[in-house]
Order: structure tokens, then sequence, then C-alpha cells
């Protein structure tokens, strides 16, 4: 048995998977990068139990950080509500909320409904149990533990908050050939949702604002691949902050 002072980070993607790792003592500095495409009978779990390698015997059991890209997770928008109080409350309100909005049962769904302040509209998160299950197997299989499981969309706001402006804006988030598009009033949240990728992000937003019922705003940040920053949007209105893939637990860029 063996010291390990290894963490690591995972994204999850519709087509495939990114390991960085990186000493516990200096996080920032990352040390490997690997991928693992899916398909032709790789799935999530055995994508990641590839990634992972063989099981490890450590004194200390590193730390496995998962960010969950789409189509992996399911995002909505709860409008604040005065007879909600507790936890267990909201996640009752957001399972009905994304019953409704999806047409699908959710009682096999499991739920994250992000803090905001009162009278503020929260951000519903939603991934299926049986993958959680099924990741979390995996990474106790190989002999690590697992640290946070996130949604990128969750872990890019939290990265990126002080660039958000006061004002309206959108957040478009480009992973793998989907596109994940957040919209902002004052700040607030106002709606979120999921649609195929394409060349034409104006086409995008202007179907994503209609779809939720908003206005296409002045401001939009953008993650994703570079050439996606050329879209045909107004000048001054797009502005792109960086590819949003390999951007694992607020590090540097690993590939």
């Amino acid at each position: 048995m063996s010291l390990s002072w290894t963490e690591h980070s995972v994204w999850l993607g519709r087509d495939r998977l990114l390991l960085a790792e990186a000493s516990r003592w200096a996080p920032q500095r990352l040390r490997a990068c690997a991928e693992q495409r899916l398909g032709a009978g790789i799935g999530p779990a055995a994508g990641l139990a590839s990634l992972l390698g063989e099981p490890r015997r450590a004194l200390f059991k590193p730390r496995v950080h998962l960010q969950l890209g789409s189509p992996w997770v399911r995002y909505g928008v709860l409008p604040w509500q005065d007879g909600l109080s507790r936890a267990q409350e909201w996640e009752q309100y957001a399972r009905a909320m994304l019953r409704s909005q999806f047409g699908l049962p959710t009682e096999g769904w499991r739920l994250r409904v992000m803090p905001a302040g009162y009278g503020q509209p929260r951000l519903a998160c939603a991934m299926d149990e049986a993958l959680h299950a099924e990741l979390l197997g995996t990474v106790a299989r190989s002999g690590r533990r697992v640290g946070r499981i996130e949604p990128s969309l969750s872990r890019v706001l939290l990265h990126y908050r002080a660039h958000w402006p006061q004002t309206d804006f959108a957040l478009l988030l480009a992973e793998d050939g989907l596109l994940t598009l957040a919209f902002f009033a004052e700040a607030r949240w106002a709606g979120a949702l999921v649609l195929n990728r394409s060349a034409d992000l104006a086409g995008l937003l202007q179907q994503a604002a209609s779809l939720l019922g908003l206005a296409v705003p002045q401001q939009v940040y953008l993650l994703g691949p570079a050439e996606l920053r050329h879209s045909v949007l107004p000048q001054g209105q797009l502005h792109y902050l960086g590819d949003s893939q390999p951007r694992l637990a607020e590090r540097e860029p690993l590939c």
C-alpha cells in the first residue's frame, strides 16, 4: 500500500470523457490529460473505468471530481415561491416542474436546486439516478473516492461569476454537439435549455429565447470551441470566454 497525493477531474460530455490529474498540494498544476471516446458499446461508466485504469491501493484514496455536461443533465428555472422554505420542498417543486417541462417521469432523477437569495428564481439540475450510482460505483472500484459531482453549467457559473453584468445577458455553453443556453434578467435566472448545436449561434439564440418567451439580450457570453466566436452576432454583443470542456475544477486549460 502506498501514499497517493493525486486528485483527478473528469468531464463527461456527449461523445467523450476528459481526465486531468493534479497534485493535492498544487491543484492548479495539471500533470496529465487523457481522453476516452464514448459509443460502440462504451458508455459513461465504462469510459470512466477505462480512464481511471487498474484499481489502486493507497493509504490516502485520491479524489475524483466529476463534471457532467449535456446531455447528462436536465435544467429548469424555478420561479420564486413564497410558501417554500426547506430544501426538500424546493426539490418536490422542482420534480413537478421538470416533469411538466420534459413530459417524463422524474422519480428516477437525482435533483439539485441551486441556492438563491430571497425572492429570486432558482436553477434546478437533474441527472439520472442510475447513472449517478454507476459513476460512484466505478470510482469506488478504482480504489478512489468521489469528490464533487456537478453539472458543467453550475461549475461555469461559479468560475466566471465575476464576469456577469447586472443587466440582461445570456450564457452559451458549447459541449460536443450540444449548446446549453442560460438567460438572466438583472443577473437573476430567467430560463435555461439545451439545443443541438450548429454554426448558427444567432439562430439558436433566437430559437431558445422564443421557446422560453424571452427577448434576446444585448450581452452574450460564450464558452466553447474557438471557431464559434466568429458566429454572426452583432459586434460587441458576443464575449468569448474560452473553451468550456477542458476547464475542470476552476483550473487552467488541460489540453
